[in-house]
């Protein structure tokens, strides 16, 4: 159970505590290969766009860490490049942190899910989580930093957005059934 705000808590972090309920978490963006989640497709059938590399986690810090390392280190033995495998950690890792820090602040056990198809030279990715949602439902427009100034005066946070904006192609976000849905398409730089 969530616990009770402080006095001067925002409206979100109100909409967020209120909205944090445990439930069965289901998957709705197919099935893996062996049929139970978090078992990762074979290589032959993900190279085909058959099977997609499909990670289900409970939402820690060290569950999201573990779970993108898993999926970088077989995007790599799958063929992607070295630099293709950094960029997709980097989008990754961010996704997966946002929803381990903004989705699940009342620190309920929530599930986070990824599932990778491969389409042709891009990485179509699908991230689903049983969080809050977004802010307004939409997502967070993510604006460059200024690096201009002293570096005291540098900003701690606030790139992640930004990095996955520029990085990625067609970021598309809804709302379904208590149940965020993130999706995006990573474009290899050579193919594989």
């Amino acid at each position: 159970m969530c616990k009770q705000g402080a006095a001067g808590t925002t409206e979100y972090d109100r909409r967020t505590r209120a909205s944090c309920r445990a439930y069965p978490y289901t998957c709705t963006s197919g099935d893996t290969v062996s049929g139970r989640p978090g078992k990762l497709a074979d290589a032959r059938a993900f190279r085909e766009g058959k099977a997609p590399i499909r990670e289900r986690i409970t939402c820690t810090p060290q569950e999201v860490r573990h779970a993108t390392i898993r999926m970088i280190q077989v995007l790599a033995s799958y063929g992607l490049s070295v630099e293709d495998c950094v960029r997709a950690e980097v989008v990754l890792a961010e996704v997966m942190n946002n929803v381990t820090e903004h989705a699940f602040r009342c620190r309920l056990p929530g599930f986070l899910s990824v599932s990778i198809l491969r389409d042709g030279r891009s990485l179509c990715v699908t991230v689903e989580d049983n969080g809050a949602p977004m802010p307004g439902n939409c997502l967070p427009q993510g604006h460059p930093q200024d690096l201009t100034v002293d570096l005291g005066d540098l900003p701690e946070g606030g790139f992640g957005w930004y990095l996955i904006r520029e990085l990625t192609e067609d970021l598309c976000y809804q709302r379904r059934n208590e149940v965020n849905l993130l999706t995006f398409r990573l474009t290899t730089a050579e193919e594989w």
